[in-house]
């Protein structure tokens, strides 16, 4: 069985296959989908021109975070 204090590098081979065979026949999206997906979510916000979209595309925070003091790196990144 599992507990939720074991560690990736505790668990045993057919451990590991439960896993996968569990994110295989739930139909979990991992991986290189899943980033399509969410870079699909992403474009589709910024065609609807709506704010999380504005955001998204100046590369702003886009959950309501400060831009006076916080994000400087990412508005500074954009410049260069």
């Amino acid at each position: 069985g599992f507990t939720e204090k074991m560690k990736v590098r505790e668990l045993r081979p057919y451990q590991v296959a439960q896993i996968q065979k569990l994110v295989e026949d739930e139909s979990i999206i991992v991986n290189d989908p899943l980033r399509n997906i969410i870079k699909d979510n992403i474009n589709r916000l910024i065609e609807m021109k709506c704010y999380r979209g504005i955001r998204h595309k100046l590369k702003l925070p886009v959950r309501g975070q400060n831009t006076r003091s916080n994000a400087n790196s990412v508005r500074r990144a954009r410049y260069y």
